[in-house]
């Protein structure tokens, strides 16, 4: 019989948990702040900035038929810090956290793809801050058709 009942209760408990899930393993809740009564209280904050970057796109001509985005900093033109492709857009909003860029020199760059085998990539440079907006000059996004030059033979008739 004392089997049965332990079969019993361990079904009741087993039911409890997968009913309850995790959801019953709360950890305590404090509505106030708890002090431990050192001296000095000192409290610390952080403040994360964020810098936003825009940028409008001028297409005189043919559209692509998408973008690919690439943002570099300090120089570094190999590793973008961040890479985006998205639909052909009259406007680049992108953000990025404070203190990526060098705000020093014009030495951080855009790059705009245009994914279209008449274009080619545009760059330009821009001073870094270290949060707050940063507004580019218009970027041209011109189609540079490819452009073949020497002797142009015919097969069949020649």
């Amino acid at each position: 019989m004392k089997i049965k009942y332990n079969k019993c209760f361990a079904g009741i408990l087993t039911g409890i948990f997968l009913i309850a899930g995790c959801s019953a393993f709360k950890p305590p809740q404090y509505p106030e702040v708890i002090y431990n009564d050192r001296k000095p209280l000192i409290s610390v904050t952080y403040e994360y900035g964020e810098i936003d970057i825009q940028a409008s796109l001028v297409y005189p001509g043919l559209l692509p038929d998408g973008l690919m985005v690439q943002v570099f900093s300090r120089g570094d033109t190999v590793q973008p810090l961040l890479s985006i492709q998205s639909g052909v857009t009259d406007l680049i909003q992108i953000y990025l956290p404070q203190g990526v860029f060098d705000v020093e020199d014009e030495t951080n760059y855009i790059k705009v793809t245009p994914q279209h085998p008449d274009f080619v990539p545009v760059w330009s440079s821009f001073l870094g801050v270290e949060f707050g907006s940063i507004i580019l000059d218009p970027i041209y996004i011109v189609p540079e058709p490819l452009n073949v030059t020497g002797v142009v033979k015919n097969q069949i008739t020649d």
